[in-house]
């Protein structure tokens, strides 16, 4: 029976996962107890999408417990394990998601596939165009947010946040993310060598979708000030319409200091408050 929407998460345990073991981060990446409070969040926020089935698919050897595989089927989730050798090269956990995302395309029955990260909360129900927009959809972040992303050349678009993607199984949007990812990898792309080589390695993931948006490789269109939270710009930079277009909290549960994520959602409440109370 073929589902029109599915949710997909990539996740890996609390412990051992790719990003912990690598030290990516200062701070340890809790994805399985991130992708509770996600999941949750989506069923209850969800509106329209929120009993789509969700996947969450753990492609390396750091798969989930028993009592942690139950609480994700409490909720509903299929939980898969499958194992893809690829990852054991991998830099860091970034690279799960186009892997994981190609598996999906030639192995899951879906028209349209939506990917959060599991640090990503839902706070109001995604709209209907979107979704069902035509062409993949990809996060981009906004002029505040992207001070601290990678530097492009001048011709190019802003950096690609690939935590958030809409895309049709017939566009084949994930198999050429993970087949460009690959390729900029494998050679050292030039545009990264020139521009962001002293960048974090785990940025090439991101730069591989900056190059796909940027030379043609395939029909995208984006989407920006979706979110807010740890690394992004604060709602006092967003329009009381931009505020009104945001779709999720995203912030790890082990936030950098810098982070007050109490003072951005009282911010935020207290702008939505006074939104409605003009519009009522």
């Amino acid at each position: 029976m073929l589902n029109k929407n599915i949710l997909m998460y990539v996740i890996e345990n609390n412990d051992n996962n790719l990003n912990n073991q690598q030290g990516v981060y200062s701070n340890k990446r809790l994805y399985f107890d991130e992708i509770i409070l996600s999941v949750n969040a989506w069923r209850e926020n969800g509106g329209w999408l929120k009993d789509i089935p969700i996947y969450a698919i753990c492609p390396t050897t750091n798969t989930l417990n028993e009592e942690e595989t139950k609480q994700l089927r409490d909720l509903n989730v299929i939980y898969l394990e499958e194992y893809m050798k690829e990852t054991e090269d991998f830099f860091c956990g970034y690279w799960n998601v186009p892997l994981v995302g190609k598996w999906c395309e030639e192995n899951l029955d879906f028209d349209t596939m939506i990917h959060i990260d599991c640090d990503m909360t839902l706070i109001k129900p995604l709209p209907e165009t979107l979704v069902n927009y035509h062409d993949p959809v990809c996060g981009v972040y906004d002029i505040n947010s992207m001070k601290d992303q990678r530097e492009l050349p001048e011709d190019w678009f802003r950096p690609f946040d690939t935590g958030f993607t809409i895309s049709k199984k017939t566009s084949g949007f994930y198999t050429t993310f993970h087949n460009v990812l690959e390729e900029v990898t494998d050679t050292l792309d030039p545009v990264w060598l020139e521009y962001m080589s002293q960048r974090p390695v785990q940025d090439i993931e991101e730069f591989a979708m900056d190059k796909i948006y940027n030379e043609k490789l395939l029909d995208m269109t984006y989407i920006e000030k979706y979110q807010i939270g740890e690394g992004y710009a604060s709602v006092d930079t967003l329009t009381d319409d931009e505020v009104e277009e945001v779709y999720f909290w995203h912030e790890h549960i082990l936030h950098e200091p810098y982070y007050d994520r109490i003072k951005e959602k009282i911010k935020y409440f207290k702008r939505i408050k006074n939104i409605n109370k003009l519009s009522s």
